[in-house]
């Protein structure tokens, strides 16, 4: 057994905003908490700061040149410690890995280039729930421990363990303390005396050999500095070590891991494993949903990103077009800022949405802007000679060919009624026309791109419509394709879903839109969900419906459904297109409820007490709803799967992220929260999400067990093909049609594609996404690579890759992530 050790972590928790805006934090909290820690850190020698989130050092940089300059000579001291390694101590449950991913890399390399340390735990003292995906995440950036304290107010799970170790969903695991007390806690007297502490060390001594424990004191949420009566308790208590048996260490939040991971393997092996999600029982739940405008303009930023990362890296190889990286880099930063843990849950004052929204539209613009500007170099190096009308150009950001419908705003050179799409053999393809005004064309054509590519298509005008014959087929209340026979009930509900290849009927009772009444939690109410409210029979459902067929063309037909909800208005538009695989609900609500929840709800024919719900490194399995575990997030879809795995359903959702399962064939969605509590007159929270509220989910049913086709659809359904119109008429070196890269396994994802951090070569990240073992998966780009190489998620050197035939193989565990960086010989 080891010597008995207590690691004190000092911290002043900051809310970067909640009930105050970011310029208070500035004017206020951030200086007072330079000034008071620095009068600490003078007087007691043994005093050592914690201070996480690099966007906060930031703002001292730009703000109090003065006193970064003071923080970084106490860096080097040794007495103020950057903490958390990520760029902004952020919520872990509604951002995709892909941005956990980023959060963290943006925060290290920012500590490393300013201070030349950087740190290696995720230390989040206030955040509402963690997910299965987040030691995975953690390990794949080569950090080594977790901390927090939320867990005592009441997990889903009992707190597992004080130390011990967390394992991910890819089997990763990660040191962690999970009762390190409040940020606030205090000291008194020697701290080897405190009962608290005592207890914890004697437990992790004779339960795991371990007699280790960590423990937080200092104060929050504004900043500040630890009282100083706890600072000197802490600094004459380190004074006696060399006289006593049990060390208290002024330390810096990852130092219990660091010595941790040096220890023999004989105590590591004995430390307890937690291998499972670490969720909120209530707190928190409501945050999976509140604040419906950020969790939609936070979605689309994370998938507009990856569009605009993997074009730029295309037109950077390809063309005199420079990977815009500061551009990206802002407007990344500008998305992780407001993925905080009181901002993107929605637990914060109407104020501080004014000013995130602003950033969320700049960060769009701005990753629109460098999209546009990098597909426009394309033109210049696609083969457009050959088109008569207007020419357009059809990006697919997914790593896999496919056939889908994309709309296109586009102008013609002449008069015309109608429009006819061809494709470089001169085939005609299926369109129609949506909406024309004068020579201006709103248009839906079915294109067909390989992975990661770009295609050119010929708009022409026509005197009659296209007349193509395809498996689309609409009347007033029914929809159908190859795969699919919907039919509408007289409520305006979907009631039957038919699987035509499988004959299967997918639905036990119609989906409806459902209202519940929302008492909530008064205390709390944009974080907290009471299940007695989500098990309450809906007041009222959508109703009263009008139909209208909104399109009847051969690449896609689609029903409007408009209905009242009470108070609110309903419109859902329905689609199918030609020959696609899901049927997707666009759904546009005025909503004018108070006290109400909206739930979708999913009656499915097939039946399991188990669901799965995707990580987006994975996915997790979980049952019913209990009085523990009754709202749960999940990333991008949901999934029930028969029993006996035949056949099962898959619901895809754009950026709606609280589920829960009442039953064994029943998933609901949470759509609306908008509880009873203001909680405060600037937060009125009773009040979030009145007026307008857009959010899309899509259904899809599979042959057999959850697989890759759930994956893939998924990713379909929200990385839609995008068309850029052109007036590029060069016969380019690239043909009609560009393919970056395509991986040989369905079963392997590519979550990210861009240029490296340094500038020299080009990231690939992959996941394997079905949960089993892949050997020999393979990348293979355009061109010849030169050099390869694995490295961590901040691209941090691992090892060199073998290059086999042009291609780079590599084998991948269940769920496992990899980074890879390649040169390629593009000329």
């Amino acid at each position: 057994m080891t010597e008995n050790k207590i690691f004190t972590v000092a911290t002043s928790h900051l809310d970067t905003v909640w009930r105050w805006e970011l310029a208070k934090t500035i004017d206020e909290y951030i200086p007072d908490t330079v000034e008071k820690n620095a009068i600490l850190i003078e007087k007691y020698p043994h005093y050592k700061f914690n201070f996480e989130g690099a966007f906060r050092y930031e703002l001292i940089e730009e703000y109090y040149p003065q006193y970064f300059e003071m923080i970084k000579q106490f860096v080097k001291e040794g007495k103020w410690r950057v903490s958390g390694s990520s760029y902004e101590n952020g919520d872990v449950n509604i951002p995709s890995p892909e941005a956990l991913f980023r959060n963290i890399m943006y925060g290290n390399r920012y500590f490393k280039e300013k201070f030349g340390k950087q740190s290696k735990d995720i230390f989040l003292p206030d955040c509402f729930g963690f997910g299965y995906a987040l030691p995975s995440v953690m390990k794949h950036s080569n950090l080594l421990g977790f901390s927090t304290q939320k867990l005592s107010w009441g997990g889903v799970h009992e707190v597992p363990f004080d130390v011990g170790i967390w394992q991910g969903v890819d089997g990763s695991k990660v040191y962690a303390s999970l009762k390190p007390h409040s940020y606030r806690y205090k000291f008194d007297g020697d701290v080897r005396g405190n009962i608290d502490v005592i207890n914890k060390i004697a437990d992790n001594g004779i339960n795991y050999s371990l007699p280790w424990t960590m423990n937080y004191y200092g104060t929050g949420d504004i900043g500040g500095a630890p009282d100083e009566n706890s600072v000197k308790t802490v600094n004459d208590s380190v004074d006696f070590n060399d006289s006593s048996t049990t060390k208290v260490i002024s330390a810096s939040s990852d130092e219990i891991f660091r010595q941790l991971d040096n220890l023999d393997g004989k105590i590591k092996s004995s430390l307890p494993v937690w291998n499972n999600e670490l969720l909120m029982r209530s707190h928190g739940a409501g945050g999976y949903t509140s604040r419906t405008m950020s969790k939609r303009l936070n979605a689309q930023n994370e998938t507009l990103a990856d569009n605009c990362e993997r074009s730029c890296v295309v037109a950077d190889l390809l063309t005199s077009f420079e990977y815009p990286k500061k551009i990206i880099d802002s407007a990344w930063k500008k998305v992780i800022e407001h993925q905080f843990h009181d901002d993107l849950p929605g637990t914060s004052t109407m104020l501080v949405y004014n000013d995130s929204w602003n950033d969320y539209f700049a960060s769009l613009k701005q990753f629109q802007g460098e999209y546009q500007a990098s597909v426009g170099a394309l033109a210049n190096e696609l083969d457009t000679s050959w088109c008569k009308g207007c020419a357009v150009i059809v990006n697919n950001p997914v790593a896999a060919k496919r056939k889908s419908s994309v709309q296109a705003h586009i102008k013609l050179n002449r008069n015309a009624k109608y429009i006819a799409v061809f494709d470089s053999n001169g085939k005609q393809v299926p369109s129609q026309v949506l909406r024309k005004m004068g020579k201006e064309f709103d248009i839906v054509f079915t294109a067909i791109v390989d992975s990661v590519g770009y295609r050119v298509y010929d708009i022409q005008g026509a005197d009659t419509p296209c007349n193509i014959k395809t498996d689309l087929r609409v009347t007033e209340h029914t929809l159908e394709n190859s795969k699919y026979r919907l039919v509408f009930n007289k409520n305006g509900d979907i009631a039957s879903l038919v699987d035509k290849k499988l004959n299967v009927q997918l639905l036990s009772a119609p989906i409806k839109l459902a209202l519940h009444h929302n008492l909530g939690e008064l205390n709390y109410p944009s974080w907290e969900m009471r299940k007695e409210d989500m098990d309450s029979a809906p007041y009222c459902y959508a109703n009263t419906p009008s139909f209208e067929i909104l399109e009847n063309g051969p690449s896609r037909i689609a029903i409007k459904v408009s209905r009242d909800a009470d108070y609110s208005k309903v419109e859902q538009v329905v689609s199918l297109e030609n020959d696609g695989e899901f049927v997707r609900v666009d759904n546009y609500i005025d909503w004018q409820q108070r006290r109400t929840l909206l739930k979708a709800q999913f009656p499915l024919s097939c039946c399991n007490d188990i669901a799965s719900y995707d990580l987006g490194l994975g996915y997790i399995n979980r049952g019913n709803n209990t009085d523990n575990c009754y709202e749960v997030p999940a990333q991008k879809w949901a999934d029930l799967t028969d029993t006996f795995g035949t056949y099962g359903v898959s619901i895809f959702s754009d950026c709606k992220y609280g589920w829960d399962k009442p039953d064994d064939n029943t998933l609901r969605l949470t759509c609306i929260h908008t509880p009873s509590g203001a909680f405060t007159k600037d937060a009125r929270q009773d009040l979030q999400d009145i007026g307008r509220n857009n959010f899309s989910f899509g259904i899809f049913s599979h042959k057999g067990t959850l697989g890759s086709a759930t994956q893939l659809q998924s990713q379909l359904f929200n990385q839609k093909l995008v068309a850029f119109t052109t007036t590029s008429t060069r016969e380019g070196s690239l043909g009609d049609s560009f393919s970056l890269l395509g991986v040989t396994s369905p079963s392997v994802i590519i979550r990210a594609v861009k240029l490296a951090e340094d500038g020299d070569g080009i990231v690939v990240r992959v996941n394997e996404g079905t949960g089993k073992s892949h050997m020999g998966a393979g990348i293979k780009f355009f061109c010849d690579i030169t050099d390869a190489c694995e490295v961590y998620a901040d691209e941090e050197y691992i090892r060199d890759v073998k290059i086999t035939n042009g291609a780079v193989n590599f084998d991948l565990n269940p769920f496992e992530v990899k980074t890879f960086k390649f040169k390629l010989n593009a000329q």
